[in-house]
């Protein structure tokens, strides 16, 4: 054999495959006329086959150019990418589901605080950690989010012994949101979390022991000579009702000694909102013996390290 015949022989039997989005339409005429075509199923990732009965009009020659004019037609919609499976409406709901949730924290991040926005990347951050342990993939779908996924997601949480019955309200709070923008901006159609309901109230009261005033006389003294910056920090709570975040990010140049006054910047107050608080006098000195001489008025009164540098619960468990 030659090299000629060999290398034909070796073409004849290659045989490749291109998968295509439709398969043209086409007449068919018989007792009954058909205009036939196939298209993708996107439930099912395959063709399946459209036909269109034409009987209509009597006159064989005036049916057959009508036909051909309606498989033109057909075939140039076909070919621009056109799916009779996918309506208008639909269309983007096959969207993928893990680029959806990246634009989400994009849309959120021109007005939540920051604090928020660290709250719902976490949220996203777990969603999409569970879907993939759970085997689907980042072309998860919208509309392949199904009502069953959303109860094995919310039943993973609810038994979790770490999640509190306040984080399993919060974690469901987050995914009736994040439906609700899908469904806004025609991703979605129905909330697969409005069926959930959240743990009642009575269910999420924090168990507060109230201290004797023998018990609060006590733990003055010892902290007056023990530890005079958490003594300070238990006034600021007793007294001036600022919260921990609030005291947690408190500068020194927030602090006013003279004046006896404290000023909470809008950005680390809950409510966004400026405000002033009062020292009262029975708790002046024990803020004047803070060691705040000679320190920025950047540094942190409160903080844990010789920089006054504040860090987070988690950067401390990790760094003793």
């Amino acid at each position: 054999m030659s090299i000629q015949e060999n290398t034909s022989s070796i073409f004849q039997k290659r045989t490749f495959f291109v998968r295509l989005p439709f398969i043209p339409a086409r007449l068919v005429e018989g007792k009954n006329w058909y205009i036939i075509f196939y298209a993708v199923n996107p439930q099912t990732e395959t063709l399946k086959r459209i036909r269109i009965k034409f009987n209509k009009v009597k006159a064989i020659k005036a049916r057959r150019e009508l036909a051909w004019k309606m498989i033109a037609e057909l075939n140039r919609k076909l070919e621009a990418g056109w799916n009779p499976f996918v309506t208008e409406e639909k269309r983007k709901s096959y969207t993928p589901l893990f680029g959806l949730l990246n634009e989400y924290l994009k849309f959120q991040l021109r007005s939540a605080e920051k604090n928020s926005m660290r709250c719902y990347k976490s949220f996203v951050k777990f969603l999409q950690n569970w879907l993939e342990k759970k085997g689907y993939s980042e072309e998860l779908m919208v509309n392949q989010f199904t009502d069953n996924i959303a109860s094995d997601l919310m039943e993973s949480i609810r038994s979790n012994p770490e999640i509190s019955y306040r984080t399993y309200n919060n974690y469901l709070a987050f995914f009736l949101m994040l439906w609700n923008w899908l469904i806004e901006y025609n991703y979605a159609s129905s909330n697969p979390f409005q069926r959930f309901h959240k743990f009642p109230k009575k269910l999420l009261k924090k168990q507060r022991v109230t201290l004797s005033e023998q018990e609060r006389s006590r733990l003055m003294t010892f902290l007056s000579t023990h530890n005079r910056n958490y003594l300070c920090i238990c006034y600021l709570c007793y007294y001036c009702f600022l919260r921990p975040k609030e005291i947690a990010m408190l500068r020194v140049k927030d602090i006013d000694l003279e004046k006896q006054l404290i000023f909470v910047r809008a950005e680390i107050a809950k409510n966004d909102r400026d405000s002033v608080r009062t020292i009262p006098d029975v708790a002046i000195d024990a803020f004047r013996q803070l060691d705040l001489v000679g320190r920025s008025g950047d540094d942190y009164i409160f903080s844990w390290d010789k920089l006054f540098e504040f860090f987070s619960r988690v950067y401390r468990a990790n760094h003793p």
